[in-house]
């Protein structure tokens, strides 16, 4: 296994940035896998290597790990802001491909993150269901709405310069999925004690109300590296890695 970090410039960012990747040993590209994994607000691409396990819990299996930066701004191309969505779903996995020859099929094309990560990643499962086989939230921002309602003055600032005046239909997860309709894999899980449980128990009964085939784990935990680094043990489990 080899953790390489790579720096290239992003024309979509107009920037340089990093992304750390985990690669497998012994490559057999009948059985490769990708899982895309994003960090949360306040995080870089750095976290998930930092904070939890990764590198253990792939040790010889067959999937290569992609951890790339958000930018603090959702996961989204930002009205005033850089566009990391486009970067995220287009850019990032075109210049995969090209340097290491992936051609990974969407069934075997995973996405999953943390807190604000957990909203990129079903965001982009129902934007671009053709790219992603599975996807997976943990501890999930994923009414951003209701988010804006609850930041501080300053905060919100920052909101409106992310998703303008209001929330798009096409950034709102609960307008996104009710024209989800592909047979898919998704994992959702929260702490009892998070500040976003409610959220997340919110929209899970949006996605039975939809009958959209998903999995919802509940357990005590909090809003911390301890909760997600079991879970994204657990979810290499679920998605079959």
């Amino acid at each position: 296994m080899a953790l390489i970090q790579m720096n290239f410039h992003s024309p979509i960012l107009d920037q340089g940035v990093n992304v750390n990747i985990i690669l497998p040993e012994n490559r057999d590209n009948s059985k490769l896998q990708v899982l895309y994994l994003l960090h949360g607000h306040s995080g870089d691409y750095s976290n998930w290597v930092r904070f939890s396990n990764i590198e253990k819990y792939v040790s010889g299996k067959q999937v290569v790990v992609i951890m790339p930066s958000g930018y603090n701004v959702y996961y989204t191309d930002a009205k005033n802001w850089v566009k990391a969505f486009s970067y995220l779903t287009q850019e990032l996995p075109a210049m995969m491909n090209k340097m290491f020859d992936l051609n990974v099929p969407r069934e075997r094309t995973f996405i999953a993150g943390l807190s604000m990560g957990g909203y990129g990643a079903l965001k982009a499962l129902f934007t671009y269901p053709e790219q992603y086989g599975k996807a997976a939230s943990f501890s999930g921002a994923l009414d951003v709405k209701n988010m804006l309602n609850r930041l501080s003055e300053d905060r919100k600032v920052i909101f409106h310069t992310i998703f303008g005046d209001s929330v798009d239909k096409k950034e709102d997860l609960f307008e996104l999925s009710k024209s989800f309709k592909h047979e898919t894999d998704i994992y959702i899980s929260c702490g009892t004690e998070d500040f976003l449980f409610q959220d997340n128990e919110k929209f899970i009964k949006h996605l039975t109300h939809l009958n959209i085939k998903h999995t919802y784990i509940t357990k005590p935990g909090t809003h911390n590296w301890e909760f997600w680094d079991e879970e994204v043990k657990n979810v290499i489990d679920f998605f079959k890695i």
